[in-house]
């Protein structure tokens, strides 16, 4: 939960949490694989956003902040969010991931446009870049990102990676 322009609390959902805990139970969501197919069609977080949205017996509710990378989130997120978050989206590849959204909406101030970015600050860069890398190694092995990053324009770097050896040393997370 993050608070919202209005000082409300936002809820801000991915495909992960929306499918996970307690959202699962509370609101009737069946268990399954987080990616799971309809939740990739729209179908199931449609549904899941709709009876959010639903409950207003308690006040107003927050505004819904979809977390995205890929286009299809993108479009869902201008039809039934407040707005969108990206996390560790490519600066590179903002400006075509945001030509998914209409210009309504990319130009509403009402509609949130963010990008979670991890920093680390420090006199030596190198040293900020290693352990930049370091903490985000994990992303690597995700498919999400990897489909992201090779739709962002960054195949020829994850082949390389993929290509190694099991046998070899680990290689530091690619310099995206």
């Amino acid at each position: 939960m993050s608070v919202a322009r209005d000082d409300r609390a936002s809820l801000p959902l991915s495909a992960a949490e929306a499918e996970a805990g307690s959202y699962k139970r509370h609101l009737g969501s069946a268990g399954r694989r987080p990616l799971s197919i309809k939740w990739r069609t729209g179908a199931s977080c449609r549904a899941f956003v709709d009876k959010f949205k639903s409950h207003t017996e308690y006040g107003p509710l927050p505004p819904v902040i979809l977390a995205t990378l890929r286009k299809r989130m993108i479009a869902l997120s201008a039809e039934i969010a407040e707005g969108l978050v990206f996390a560790n989206g490519s600066l590179a590849h903002m400006t075509e991931s945001l030509g998914t959204l209409p210009a309504a909406k990319r130009t509403d101030p009402d509609f949130f446009i963010g990008n979670r970015i991890r920093t680390c600050i420090s006199d030596d860069v190198d040293e900020a870049k290693a352990v930049l890398r370091k903490t985000m190694a994990h992303y690597w092995a995700m498919p999400n990102y990897q489909n992201y990053w090779k739709e962002a324009g960054y195949s020829t770097r994850l082949t390389r990676r993929k290509r190694r050896s099991p046998g070899d040393a680990p290689m530091s997370y690619p310099n995206i």
